[in-house]
């Protein structure tokens, strides 16, 4: 039996291999609630390979985007603390962005990450867990577009245009 190499594993499950599946912005998201639904790519005991699910789905995914959007909240806050114009809009994308740090917290809560217990990782495999979870991505993905949309409005604002 060949070595496992989770590496190779996470570079292909997160579209590594195949450019086209790669996406980013709002599109992410979909793509990242669509991944989370296939079974296809769970449907093992194998917990190397369930482990570099994890990475991609917590890891890389949850738990970075709860630190950049709340990251993003605050220095939304504080551009607007400065009294510029927009300084509305940028208060309403900090609060649409905090709400969606809500969701990723939530989701963390539930998935499990590389370094869980080998029990938790396993649940990775769960399709409950995953309906729950891409319903949470998808549910992310409004306040981010809410949180775009006032970002947009602000530039105008600032810029004039």
């Amino acid at each position: 039996m060949p070595e496992f190499d989770r590496h190779v594993l996470y570079e292909e499950w997160r579209g590594g291999a195949n450019p086209s599946r790669v996406r980013s912005g709002l599109a992410a998201y979909d793509t990242f609630a669509e991944a989370l639904l296939r079974d296809e790519d769970f449907l093992t005991n194998n917990l190397d390979v369930l482990t570099s699910r994890c990475i991609p789905i917590t890891n890389d995914g949850i738990m970075l985007m709860e630190c950049k959007r709340e990251r993003a909240a605050r220095f939304l806050n504080s551009m607007a603390e400065k009294g510029l114009l927009g300084a509305a809009e940028l208060r309403k994308a900090a609060e649409a962005y905090t709400q969606e740090v809500q969701v990723w917290h939530q989701a963390a809560g539930m998935a499990p990450w590389s370094g869980s217990s080998e029990e938790q990782r396993q649940k990775i495999a769960d399709l409950t867990l995953r309906r729950k979870l891409s319903r949470l991505v998808h549910e992310a993905k409004v306040h981010e577009e809410r949180a775009v949309e006032h970002v947009e409005k602000a530039l105008k604002d600032l810029t004039g245009h």
